[in-house]
């Protein structure tokens, strides 16, 4: 009889590989995947701080928006005051000329009552 290292000897279709070997190809392939998941870990970080980043971005662009927003309506309300305030004092002096004019009339005044009664 033959002894099993020559049944798997090169020259056959079955290949003997000592436990060593294997032992090595199972390490490389395990470093090997630990490095691709640190790999897809770290861009999966970079990603998320690149994701973060663009979210503060968006927020601070939104509030400057919302600001300059407020600033136009405060704006227009100004404006609006302002011009209610033009049409009352227009309508002010207008009341005083009116007033000054009456009271200035050549008008003379007649009391109700003689001053005989």
């Amino acid at each position: 009889m033959t002894n099993l290292q020559d049944m798997f000897d090169n020259n056959s279709p079955f290949k003997f590989t000592s436990n060593k070997k294997v032992s090595e190809e199972t390490r490389k392939k395990q470093s090997e995947a630990a490095k691709k998941r640190k790999a897809k870990e770290s861009t999966k970080l970079k990603l998320s701080k690149i994701q973060k980043k663009r979210e503060a971005k968006k927020s601070r662009i939104l509030r400057q928006l919302l600001i300059v927003k407020l600033y136009k309506r405060q704006m227009v309300f100004l404006q609006v005051l302002k011009s209610m305030l033009n049409l009352l004092e227009t309508y002010r002096d207008w009341e005083t000329d009116r007033k000054s004019t009456r009271l200035n009339s050549s008008h003379s005044a007649k009391s109700r009552m003689p001053s005989s009664a």
